[in-house]
């Protein structure tokens, strides 16, 4: 059994013996891994540990069709160098250009996502219980500070974990320059990327300009940025669940979302860190935070929209729900037997005036059945849309009637009305017009009780 390391932070080399202590702390030793391998030094050397290791693996390639005929190379270097050592091969060769036009999505976000599908894929037809990647301690060094620069936020700075759900990175506390000395001592050959020479790409740019100036005025800047990041990675998976445990015990279920007292985000301290984690899943980037939290402040229902969400500034609530397509759909009432088509259920009934009898239940309504005009309609209201409600003498917007009755946006939004001619007859579970009300001349009446 090897020595265990002082810190995982600062490995002096590469070596089998480090590298199972590394896999041991995934306790994955007993498990099938699949490699993610490009053929770059990193991968292969990856792939030659494990191969040492006796760990039970499979090599997975996928060829972005970027480079042409280099690519190809590196395809067939990669299947001839998992052939020769009889293990499982799984390749897949991309048109990223046109997957990324289709999709609408750069380049790199394409890559990324094509990668993990097509391993997610091979996990599951094979069986594989791991996924492993080469990422190392330089990559890490360079993501956080290209988090940093893009002003990311604590998230950001956690850098690159070394493990996540069934992924796992077991070089991800050696140094690139440590990797390459391993392949050098044991003579593996591998294939350079030229593109990671290009400075034009901004990880090239930190890896070759930013970090070595870094290095200059601190010698040992990496090993702190890396220590450091792993450092905020542990005590925010600690304070994670803690804001979740919180924020779910204050939200209140609404029909397609949640809502929140704003009173309740703002009484805690550093209250926009919590805001920024508990809405990332709806589409809040770290470069929203501002605009969700001068859409709070906002003395309006004012609308912020995301990809798939909405959120709605309430009064004293935060509204979250998923967006959904209002639609323009109208139904046409031919009779009181015809209401039976409605997307919520309505019932309609003729009854003599000795019949009618009223309360306080807003859900069902009495209509002067003879002021009517068929078909009626019912629809969502329009811009514009006027009603005279029952008691009122002049008519009004029904934007205005809703602003005195306090409805908030989605409710709003919710309001279905029926019309007869150019009248809107009912607000439905609110208000009907005035001049359809039951009256000593109404001979008969229209009951209308609706249940959604």
């Amino acid at each position: 059994m090897p020595a265990k390391s002082t810190s995982p932070f600062n490995y002096p080399e590469l070596n089998l013996s480090l590298f199972l202590e590394r896999l041991e702390s995934f306790s994955c030793l007993e498990k099938r891994i699949l490699l993610a391998v490009s053929g770059g030094v990193d991968s292969i050397v990856m792939a030659e540990l494990f191969h040492q290791a006796g760990v039970k693996i499979g090599i997975a390639h996928l060829n972005h069709g970027l480079r042409g005929n280099q690519a190809d190379e590196d395809e067939e270097f990669v299947e001839g160098w998992a052939k020769k050592r009889e293990l499982p091969y799984f390749g897949r060769k991309l048109d990223l250009v046109r997957i990324s036009d289709d999709k609408n999505m750069n380049l790199m976000e394409a890559a990324r996502d094509e990668r993990y599908a097509f391993f997610d894929q091979i996990m599951q037809a094979e069986e594989f219980e791991c996924l492993a990647t080469a990422h190392h301690k330089d990559d890490n060094i360079e993501t956080v500070i290209f988090q940093a620069r893009r002003g990311i936020g604590l998230r950001g700075l956690r850098g690159i974990p070394e493990q996540r759900d069934h992924i796992i990175r077991p070089l991800l506390h050696f140094e690139r320059t440590q990797i390459e000395a391993f392949a050098k001592r044991n003579q593996i050959d591998w294939r350079e990327d030229p593109s990671n020479a290009n400075q034009k790409y901004s990880r090239n740019e930190i890896r070759h300009s930013l970090i070595p100036s870094l290095e200059k005025f601190h010698p040992g800047i990496k090993n702190v940025i890396h220590q450091k990041s792993k450092e905020i990675e542990r005590e925010f998976e600690l304070v994670l669940p803690l804001i979740q445990e919180w924020f779910d015990a204050h939200i209140q279920q609404e029909e397609s979302g949640f809502s929140i007292l704003k009173s309740d985000l703002e009484s805690l301290p550093h209250f926009d860190f919590v805001i920024a984690e508990m809405m990332r899943p709806y589409g809040i980037t770290s470069g929203r935070i501002e605009e969700l939290l001068r859409l709070m402040k906002s003395s309006n229902s004012a609308v912020l929209l995301t990809n798939n969400f909405e959120f709605i500034n309430d009064r004293e609530r935060l509204i979250v729900q998923e967006i959904k397509e209002q639609t323009n759909t109208e139904y046409q009432i031919s009779s009181p037997e015809d209401f039976k088509h409605l997307p919520f259920k309505l019932d309609a009934t003729q009854t003599p005036l000795k019949d009618v009898s009223f309360n306080d239940d807003r859900s069902t309504v009495f209509l002067d059945f003879e002021k009517l005009s068929w078909p009626l309609v019912v629809r969502h209201p329009k811009t514009g849309d006027r009603i005279q409600p029952l008691g009122m003498k002049g008519s009004m917007l029904l934007s205005d009637f809703f602003t005195q009755q306090k409805l908030s946006l989605p409710e709003k939004r919710a309001v279905w009305i029926l019309c007869s001619g150019n009248d809107i007859v009912w607000i439905i579970n609110h208000r009907i017009h005035h001049r359809f009300r039951i009256s000593q001349s109404t001979a008969t009446a229209l009951r209308l009780e609706v249940k959604m």
